[in-house]
């Protein structure tokens, strides 16, 4: 676990270098460009898509490991009743019937949280891959403008849509480059964030193996709890 810990800590730390000099070579070529304003505007949707990606690679892990969260574990369909009124040999079905339904409900429940936390993801991710597709360099506007300057014969205005042309698509494969290694670095940190749940999945073994699977001996007077 600890190996597997600093492992992902090196894998992070050469994300967040690739990622630094990507930005310093985007910044040299289009600060002060228009697709500048893109990136401003990318930021914070970023940071929300990263927070809302850790929440889903813990959900996805929570599933795997069948450890639903706190908010989840927290209902318990368990309740006493006066065992008098069974045969000896009704109660502890009885018990394992409750067992039965909290376990239906928490998976029920978990299941349900990850397709929402997975909606959230995935709707972060899409409005970030809108942005990124609509500053893309528009190449058939371009091509259309530098053949209507062919028929003027106007070879000063081709070569004008020609360096705008590749100054655009420089521009962008800057910016994408950029984004691509974020994305890389904040998978690392989401799936990272999940590792906890390797050292509670290893003390959920231990108190079911410790613990008999079954409810501890009931009062035998029935409950006035309602």
């Amino acid at each position: 676990m600890l190996q597997k810990n600093c492992q992902a800590r090196y894998a992070i730390a050469c994300a967040e270098k690739e990622e630094y000099q990507a930005l310093q070579a985007f910044k040299t070529i289009v600060e002060k460009k228009p697709i500048w304003n893109f990136h401003l505007l990318l930021k914070p949707k970023i940071k929300k898509w990263s927070d809302k990606l850790k929440n889903f690679h813990i959900a996805q892990k929570r599933i795997e490991y069948n450890l639903p969260p706190k908010f989840i574990t927290k209902n318990d369909f368990s309740f006493k009743f006066d065992t008098t009124s069974f045969e000896r040999d009704e109660i502890q079905p009885n018990y394992n019937e409750m067992r039965q339904l909290t376990d239906t409900f928490q998976k029920n429940s978990m299941k349900y949280y990850f397709e929402i936390v997975s909606r959230e993801a995935n709707n972060d991710k899409s409005q970030i891959d809108i942005i990124m597709e609509n500053c893309r360099p528009r190449l058939t506007l371009l091509n259309q403008h530098i053949i209507s300057s062919d028929e003027s014969n106007s070879s000063q205005t081709r070569q004008e849509n020609d360096d705008i042309l590749n100054h655009d698509i420089k521009c962008y494969e800057a910016f994408e480059n950029y984004y691509k290694l974020i994305e890389k670095r904040i998978t690392l940190q989401a799936e990272q964030a999940c590792y906890f749940l390797e050292e509670e999945q290893i003390e959920d073994k231990i108190d079911k193996e410790i613990v008999p699977n079954q409810l501890p001996p009931p009062p035998t007077t029935a409950t006035t709890d309602f």
